[in-house]
């Protein structure tokens, strides 16, 4: 999680193994969001969404620092 900012509220980032297809990855973004929506809004239904896919080609750019 980091500080968008620009919009100034949390982004989540989700690291996605480099094995997984594209659509794949983008399925399991969709439900991490909706888990962590469903999580933190309750009964809301309407909000804005970010959400950012990282994909590592190397393992070496998993690392995180």
């Amino acid at each position: 999680m980091f500080e968008d900012e620009e919009h100034s509220s949390v982004v989540p980032s989700i690291l996605v193994r480099p094995e997984k297809s594209k659509k794949a990855a983008m399925d399991e973004c969709s439900q991490v969001v909706v888990k962590l929506l469903q999580a933190k809004l309750g009964g809301i239904r309407q909000a804005t969404i970010k959400v950012m896919v990282l994909i590592a080609e190397k393992p070496k750019l998993a690392i995180s620092r």
